[in-house]
């Protein structure tokens, strides 16, 4: 075998559960193997009647999944959703669609989170502050504690091992009691001993670390009492119990419900209409005829009218193709049918508009839609 060090993995043994494998550690990865062979050292304390036969595989240069068109010969990628019938009442059936397309990486708009302290009562650690960065992180605790100061960059460990864990500009979270101080790795030292890009925000010797994997982010808009308000949000998932941390403030919230546009929904669909509360004063609108709204005796905003929905007594008209900005109170009128709604409140669409990179798109003719319906969107892009 070639390479830097012949000990790789560590299995690790559930007794209750008939000693089966139930999780590996990697103790050190290694690096430039070409073949290699691999055994199971018993432990004299484990029973096992059945010794398992092990085959290492090598994977390509930079890891599986590095370049999945080389490693997989493809020459080709497909797409395929389903949707079924209104997704949860997040995806409407009261009109047609007319284009379908693929978009890459858009920002979420308007996402609200209930929060809650690490004592699980309404609240936060600390406090977040307007327009800050937000992350929901995953952090991984070393063994071991470290000392932490308001003086210095470097962070002191005992009993830990940061070579094999942290790199340059790697995210860390260091926690003493109720205290949090999120930062970024600038070098690692050693074993016991690295440099962070800013000074501590307390001081403790005696603080658990921890590396930390960033599943979403986002800019705080509104806060209150145990709710946060977010826009420009990247990433797709909320987790329930999964930790909130502010970049300036390090205050910290747990996640305890969220909705997006006023709707209890995860982030597997969107709705990209311009949304009014309010109350239909007269007539009806006809199905994509022309809507505007009238401030100071001329036209401010214009769109065309998608469906209408009543739910839990809450009126609301959508509209599509909108151009200028409605406001939140007023009236908007069918330039057809003369159908007026007065408006109380709007919603814009769930993604910031111009965020994302547009990949593919589509014109198709109309295809209806029913509240009992499927459909299946299949999109193949050769190279």
């Amino acid at each position: 075998m070639t390479g830097r060090h012949p000990y790789l993995y560590l299995a690790m043994i559930n007794a209750a559960s008939s000693n089966a494998v139930y999780k590996i550690e990697i103790l050190d990865r290694g690096r430039n193997y070409r073949k290699a062979n691999a055994s199971v050292c018993l432990n004299p304390y484990v029973t096992v009647s059945n010794t398992a036969n092990l085959t290492v595989i090598i994977p390509p240069k930079g890891g599986h999944g590095a370049n999945a068109h080389y490693e997989l010969g493809a020459y080709a990628v497909g797409f395929s959703v389903k949707l079924s019938n209104t997704e949860g009442n997040t995806i409407s059936s009261d009109n047609d669609y007319r284009q379908i397309g693929i978009i890459h990486n858009p920002l979420w708009a308007n996402v609200a989170v209930n929060i809650l302290n690490t004592d699980n009562t309404a609240g936060s650690n600390g406090t977040f502050l307007l327009n800050e960065t937000i992350y929901q992180i995953n952090p991984i605790f070393l063994s071991g504690n470290v000392s932490v100061n308001t003086t210095s960059a470097i962070v002191t460990g005992n009993g830990t091992s940061f070579a094999n864990v942290f790199s340059s500009n790697s995210k860390i979270l260091i926690k003493a009691g109720s205290s949090y101080f999120l930062s970024r790795v600038s070098s690692v030292t050693n074993a016991t001993s690295l440099v962070l890009v800013s000074n501590g925000s307390f001081q403790n010797t005696s603080a658990n670390v921890a590396l930390v994997n960033v599943t979403l982010s986002g800019k705080v808009t509104n806060v209150s009492s145990g709710y946060l308000r977010l826009s420009n949000v990247s990433g797709y998932y909320l987790n329930t119990s999964s930790m909130l941390i502010g970049e300036n403030s390090y205050a910290v919230g747990i996640v305890n419900s969220y909705s997006i546009n006023g709707l209890t929904k995860n982030f597997s669909t969107f709705n990209q209409r311009d949304v009014f509360t309010g109350t239909l004063a007269s007539g009806t609108f006809i199905e994509d005829e022309p809507c505007y709204m009238e401030a100071g005796g001329s036209n401010v905003a214009t769109g065309n009218f998608h469906s209408t929905d009543s739910i839990s007594g809450n009126t609301k008209i959508y509209l599509t193709n909108v151009s200028g900005a409605f406001n939140a109170t007023g009236n908007i009128v069918g330039n057809t049918s003369g159908a007026i709604f007065n408006v109380i409140g709007k919603y814009p669409g769930d993604f910031v508009v111009d965020s994302g990179e547009i990949l593919y798109i589509e014109n198709t003719t109309p295809v209806p839609r029913s509240n009992n319906q499927s459909e299946i969107v299949k999109i193949i892009i050769e190279l």
